[in-house]
C-alpha cells in the first residue's frame, strides 16, 4: 500500500503535527506523573479513565466527614493507582489528600482527551479500490482530518492577524507569549448549534481560552466542553477571560510552542459577581435565577474598553477587545477578582473562532 503526497504542508503542517504527536501525548502524560510503561498511549479506555474517577470521586465524598477513615483512604487511593498508574520512581505512592482532588479530576480529563485523540487518529480511510493497491492518505492528512474542522490559515499581512496580535501584545501577564501562527476555525464541531442557540443574543465578545497542549486535538473535534465534574471560583462552566495573561497561565506548552484559542462567547445579560462564595465550586447554573445568561466575575483590570474593536461573524457584531490593560471601569467597590473571568454555562452559547500558536517565554506550564 502505498502513501500519497502530503496534502497538509507548511504552517498548518507544522501546528498539525504539534497537535497530534504521538511523542507529545507521551511527553505531556509523563508530566502530569502518569507512568506511560504501564498506560501506552495505544491502551487508553474511558472505562478506565471513568474508573479513576469514581474511586476520586469516592474520596472526595470521604474527606467531606467530619473525620475521614484513613483505611478508606488507602483503599481509594490504592484503587485509583491501580487504574491510572502513576510513576514514583522508588518511593511508596501517597495517599491522596483533599487538596489533590481537584487535580487528579483534572488529570484524568486531560487522560481522556489524549485517548480521544489517539483512537481518532486510529481511523484511518481506506484505500480506494483496496484490491488494486491503490494510494492511502499520508499521516499527517490522516491526522488533520482526525480534528473533525477546517483550519485556514491567517496571513500576517492582513489586519485580522494584526488584530489577534494586538489583543495578545496588549492583555499580556507575567507568563510572555508571542503569536507564531493564527488559524481562524470555519467549521467547529458545534458551529450549527451555536448558531441555533445564540440566534437572539446580541450582547458577544472575543475571549481567551489557555489550556494544555495535549487536548487542543480533543477540543477542536468537540468544542469546548464542561466536563461532567469540573468546578471552579465561578461554578461549573467554559471559563473564558479578556486578558491573554490570565488564561496563558492555563496554557501548558510542548517545549515553548502552546496553544491558545479565542473563542465567540454570547453573553447575553451578565450577573456580575465580586467575591468568592457567591457561587458554588460545583454549580452548574448561577444564572437563570437572576434573569441572565452567564457570570462576569469583575476584576481589578479590564482590556480598556475605549478601545475595543467589533467584527461581523455570521451577521453579528462581535467585541474585539484591542486596548491595553486598565483599571477597571466597571467594577464598583471591592473584588476577590484581579483579573476578570468571564463564564458560560450551556456549551453552545461558546464557538472557536480562532485557535492560535503561541511561542512561549518559559516552557512547560502549570496544567490544570
Amino acid at each position: 500500500m502505498k502513501y500519497a503526497p502530503a496534502k497538509i504542508k507548511g504552517k498548518l503542517g507544522a501546528f498539525t503535527s504539534l497537535i497530534t504527536s504521538a511523542d507529545m501525548f507521551r511527553d505531556q502524560l509523563k508530566s502530569i506523573g502518569v507512568d506511560i510503561s504501564k498506560m501506552p498511549l495505544g491502551d487508553i479506555c474511558q472505562d478506565t479513565v471513568d474508573s479513576g474517577m469514581r474511586a476520586i470521586l469516592e474520596l472526595e465524598q470521604e474527606f467531606k466527614k467530619k473525620s475521614p477513615s484513613r483505611v478508606v483512604i488507602e483503599r481509594l487511593s490504592s484503587k485509583f493507582y491501580t487504574y491510572i498508574p502513576h510513576n514514583f520512581g522508588m518511593k511508596a505512592p501517597p495517599l491522596l489528600t483533599k487538596d489533590s482532588i481537584a487535580a487528579k479530576k483534572d488529570m484524568l480529563n486531560i487522560i481522556g482527551d489524549v485517548g480521544a485523540a489517539v483512537q481518532s487518529q486510529k481511523k484511518k480511510p481506506k484505500a480506494k479500490n483496496a484490491k488494486k493497491a491503490e494510494t492511502v492518505p499520508a499521516a499527517i492528512d490522516t491526522a488533520y482530518e482526525s480534528l473533525g474542522c477546517t483550519l485556514t490559515q491567517v496571513a500576517e499581512s492582513t489586519d485580522e492577524f494584526k488584530m489577534v496580535v494586538a489583543f495578545t501584545d496588549n492583555t499580556q501577564g507575567h507568563r510572555k507569549c508571542t503569536v507564531a501562527d493564527v488559524f481562524r476555525v470555519e467549521d467547529c464541531a458545534n458551529a450549527a448549534a451555536f448558531a441555533k442557540e445564540t440566534e437572539s443574543i446580541d450582547n458577544r465578545k472575543l475571549l481567551w481560552h489557555g489550556t494544555n497542549v495535549a487536548v487542543v486535538a480533543a477540543i477542536l473535534k468537540s468544542g469546548l466542553r464542561i466536563m461532567p465534574h469540573s468546578g471552579g471560583r465561578v461554578g461549573s462552566g467554559v471559563y473564558l477571560a479578556s486578558e491573554n495573561g490570565k488564561s496563558a497561565g492555563y496554557c501548558t506548552a510542548q517545549g515553548h510552542d502552546g496553544v491558545m484559542f479565542l473563542v465567540e462567547a454570547a453573553l447575553g445579560t451578565q450577573r456580575l459577581i465580586n467575591q468568592d462564595g457567591q457561587v458554588g465550586w460545583n454549580e452548574k447554573d448561577p444564572v437563570s435565577a437572576h434573569g441572565a445568561d452567564s457570570c462576569l466575575a469583575v476584576g481589578r483590570t479590564e482590556p480598556d474598553p475605549a478601545k475595543d474593536s467589533t467584527v461581523d461573524f455570521d451577521g453579528h457584531q462581535v467585541v474585539f477587545p484591542q486596548g491595553k490593560v486598565v483599571a477597571n471601569p466597571a467594577l464598583q467597590g471591592s473584588t476577590s477578582f484581579s483579573q476578570s473571568e468571564y463564564l458560560i454555562y450551556n456549551e453552545n452559547r461558546v464557538r472557536i473562532r480562532y485557535v492560535i500558536k503561541m511561542r512561549f517565554d518559559t516552557g512547560g506550564g502549570h496544567w490544570h
